[in-house]
């Protein structure tokens, strides 16, 4: 409440907040019966719609005597971050030790308890420091920072270990419902391990996955090998590229660097208070002023993959009119198209006309833009743009028309600029770098019976398990592999043919001609055209499944 008076809220509001928080209490109800009322003594209301603000007011006071004492503050929620520096060690400690002061003599004077626990100094160096002892708080060698663990060096391998370690315990529940007899179809395992396990896992791995060793990337591929493998029962030897194919999946790694293709192509976005500085040079207006020397007249087209844009500028001075043709990236985003095509017709105003100061350009273009609104975050584009307004000491009046008429006069020989980018598009962007990515796996991939599947327009309708992995990777009707890799039986030939087990072999064994005749496989050559034929059909997992259990039947103790 001293916080709202020091802010000088109306005392109407300070009254209904101070009701709001005053005499609460807390009821539980358990086994059907009410236990005793507990009265809080402080605090905000846990979950309430006004605790984020309330906790933000009482900081405030707290962050404006850190800024004044030149402390780098980062501060989210109830988290605070300090980054403190000296030029030796001894001042460094002092330093330490009278912020640490402050703070607590901040929360003692408002009541508000420190968890001495999670509260630590940690020191920063490349190579390991012996921690000192006359600091007020313990000095540890790593510490987690909204959920990321950070150590003194500034490497991230034990937050990596620790991430791989709770993953692993996630994949030893999922397992009990895995059974190839009962429990979640591959669908759901899928789902469990992209929605449940994996956001977990990859959190801010865009961050810190260039400050890991190889070992640590190594311990991420096997995991992220064994939990796919597990979501479709395949066998340990099966080729990963398999299993990313039947999962449709793309490797850990690879995600990893398209997070950070895309967090380094994420458009740039500052606090509107660096422009704050500059004098407000961009002006809404409905109509065009009188002393208005210049006319910029914007139009965009939104075609397939690009944005045209297209400026006219006439003046006062000059009767031709001057055009500015620009194009972009759909994912550039209409705003950003028009602020950018703006800065680029000012430039070249600058440079055809002998622009004087306080001259008034009239802007008319056909979508509002963040330029005349109050967005707490701007483009580099708009500071660009303001920079330039103030250099010339220009004023932008802006008008917002309701049709854009396109000229048909573009060409594709027109250059694309900047590849910027909106928030919007990157899940886009996303889809579409995972589909190369898998695109070149299928190039890799040697399992033809694999293709065929995942290119059937009925794959995304199949569950697939582990009678299809089998069957599709070889390691069913063939059993080579189980005599190169697990030394089971005393030759990979057929014990009833005698014939090489290849996927072909399927088709000619006596040991599966019942299968095959209940599935009509007459003038079929070869087990490709018979899966294409089963796939249309709806009937290619029964015929897995058929196969599966021939094979448990014949010898159990193979499968």
């Amino acid at each position: 409440m001293n916080s709202l008076d020091n802010l000088n809220c109306p005392t109407y509001i300070c009254s209904i907040i101070s009701h709001y928080l005053n005499n609460r209490k807390i009821i539980v109800k358990t086994n059907h019966t009410m236990c005793n009322h507990h009265p809080t003594g402080r605090g905000c209301p846990q979950g309430g719609v006004l605790s984020p603000l309330l906790w933000n007011i009482a900081l405030d006071n707290l962050l404006n005597i850190l800024s004044e004492s030149n402390i780098n503050t980062t501060a989210y929620a109830d988290d605070l971050t300090l980054v403190i520096s000296a030029t030796d060690r001894q001042k460094l400690i002092d330093l330490i030790n009278n912020t640490v002061q402050i703070i607590f003599d901040w929360a003692q004077n408002n009541n508000i308890p420190v968890n001495k626990d999670k509260t630590n100094v940690m020191f920063i160096s490349k190579r390991k420091i012996i921690p000192p002892t006359t600091t007020i708080i313990n000095s540890v060698e790593s510490t987690k920072i909204l959920g990321i663990i950070f150590s003194h060096n500034l490497r991230f391998d034990e937050h990596v270990h620790k991430k791989i370690s709770d993953a692993y315990k996630y994949m030893n529940i999922l397992k009990n419902y895995v059974s190839a007899k009962f429990g979640l179809s591959s669908k759901k395992r899928i789902t469990l391990y992209n929605c449940f396990v994996k956001p977990s896992l990859l959190y801010a791995a865009e961050l810190w996955f260039n400050k890991i060793n190889n070992r640590s990337k190594r311990m991420l591929t096997t995991l992220d090998n064994a939990m796919l493998r597990n979501t479709i029962n395949a066998y340990r030897s099966t080729p990963i590229n398999c299993i990313n194919i039947l999962t449709n999946t793309i490797p850990i790694i690879e995600i990893i660097k398209c997070k950070q293709k895309i967090n380094n192509l994420y458009p740039k976005k500052h606090h509107r208070s660096i422009i704050n500085y500059l004098n407000n040079r961009i002006i809404p207006t409905k109509n065009k002023p009188k002393n208005t020397r210049i006319i910029i007249d914007i139009n965009y087209k939104h075609e397939k993959q690009f944005i045209y844009c297209v400026a006219n500028f006439t003046s006062n001075n000059d009767t031709t009119t001057n055009c500015l043709h620009t194009k972009y990236y759909s994912h550039t985003g209409i705003e950003e198209a028009i602020i950018n095509t703006t800065k680029k017709s000012i430039k070249k105003l600058t440079v055809l006309n002998n622009l004087q100061p306080n001259t008034s350009i009239f802007l008319r273009c056909p979508k509002k833009t963040y330029l005349t609104t109050s967005e707490t975050f701007v483009s580099t584009n708009t500071i660009k743009l303001y920079q330039l307004l103030n250099q010339y000491s220009l004023t932008l009046c802006i008008n917002y028309k309701s049709t854009s008429e396109f000229p048909n006069i573009f060409s594709d020989n027109i250059k694309t600029s900047h590849n910027f980018y909106d928030k919007k598009s990157f899940s886009i962007l996303i889809k579409n770098e995972s589909k190369q990515i898998l695109n070149v796996i299928k190039q890799n991939c040697t399992k033809p019976l694999v293709i065929i599947l995942n290119e059937n327009k009925n794959f995304q309708l199949l569950s697939i398990n582990q009678a299809i992995t089998s069957l599709t990777t070889g390691h069913g009707p063939t059993r080579d592999h189980l005599f190169k890799k697990f030394n089971i039986g005393s030759t990979s030939r057929c014990s009833s043919c005698e014939a090489d087990q290849n996927y072909n072999h399927l088709l000619s064994c006596p040991i599966f001609t019942d299968i095959l005749d209940s599935y009509n496989t007459v003038n079929i050559d070869n087990i490709e055209n018979l899966m294409v034929n089963l796939l249309r059909e709806n009937k290619f997992e029964q015929f897995a499944m058929d196969i599966h259990k021939k094979l448990i039947n014949l010898n159990s103790s193979i499968i």
